[in-house]
């Protein structure tokens, strides 16, 4: 099964390039063969895919959405309806300021493709 990651800005209205990350989600699964879709949840970006994802299992219902944790989650935590499932990738403790950075590290070791909506080439100022 052929898998992909997706990353993208955190804070960035993505909503006017809906349509173009819909073709490109679906190229991936019908050009491609990707069946697995990893999105961490984090941020506008992993969020329109996930919904978009949601809405494109109508046509391509053998699809999986998983959201990918960077911290484990806290009692209570309910699974969005957007997501398949979820998987949390660190086995060996790591301060909380690199959990993010490590957690992308391992998901990409087990992907075969990266969408990645960046807008900015470099850091904005804050």
């Amino acid at each position: 099964m052929r898998s992909c990651v997706v990353f993208g800005h955190r804070d960035v209205d993505y909503r006017g390039y809906k349509e173009k990350i819909r073709e490109i989600l679906i190229k991936l699964i019908e050009v491609y063969h990707v069946e697995q879709f990893y999105i961490g949840g984090r941020g506008d970006f992993d969020g329109i895919c996930a919904r978009i994802l949601k809405t494109l299992k109508a046509n391509y219902p053998h699809i999986k959405t998983t959201l990918v944790f960077s911290y484990i989650p806290t009692k209570g935590f309910c699974l969005s309806e957007s997501y398949d499932d979820s998987i949390y990738l660190l086995e060996k403790r790591v301060p909380p300021r690199l959990a993010i950075l490590k957690t992308n590290e391992l998901i990409i070791l087990r992907s075969d493709y990266i969408l990645s909506g960046v807008k900015y080439s470099q850091s904005r100022p804050n």
